[in-house]
């Protein structure tokens, strides 16, 4: 004997399909070619005005490229008229702005020789330190030796054998 099977779903779906379908059905050829007629004349309609912005665009264009042409004019104009002012000026102001400007540059080749030579110490001291960061890593770590509670420790904190004398500690004075 065979079962069933029954599936929940919702007819909300179903019940707008089925309209839509009835709506599409009831609707006349003549609805429908006047619809597509609308379309297509809001479609004219969006062309006519990107054609009429292209054109009034392609005019201020050529309006700015006179514009601007005009400028370059000017400014041609305005460079030939500084080329002979600068002819006209007195040899001596031009050998002294010429020596300044060597100076300036003989500052700056000495500058950057110093800017060098710094980085060239401050590298170095920097590879100094890692180095000694690498050699304080690599050093195996002192033991402390075990303490007996018969005897406190001295001050210092290491205990030395009673048979040895303590040594002294440091560089000797001159």
């Amino acid at each position: 004997m065979e079962t069933d099977d029954y599936e929940l779903i919702p007819l909300n779906p179903i019940r707008r399909l089925e309209k839509r379908i009835e709506r599409i059905e009831s609707i006349k050829d003549k609805e429908l070619f006047n619809d597509l007629l609308q379309a297509i004349k809001i479609n004219q309609d969006t062309i006519d005005q990107l054609t009429k912005m292209n054109t009034d665009l392609i005019k201020e264009i050529t309006k700015l490229s006179g514009s601007v042409e005009g400028l370059t004019g000017k400014l041609t104009d305005f460079l030939e008229r500084i080329e002979i002012e600068s002819l006209e000026a007195p040899d001596e102001e031009f050998e002294r702005i010429k020596e300044e400007n060597k100076k300036l540059v003989e500052r700056e080749e000495k500058l950057t020789a110093r800017i060098k030579a710094l980085e060239k110490r401050v590298n170095a001291l920097i590879l100094s330190s890692m180095a000694k960061r690498r050699l304080v890593r690599a050093r195996p770590q002192m033991k402390r030796p075990i303490q007996r509670p018969a005897q406190a420790p001295p001050v210092g904190g290491t205990m030395m054998p009673p048979t040895e004398e303590k040594r002294k500690v440091g560089l000797p004075l001159p």
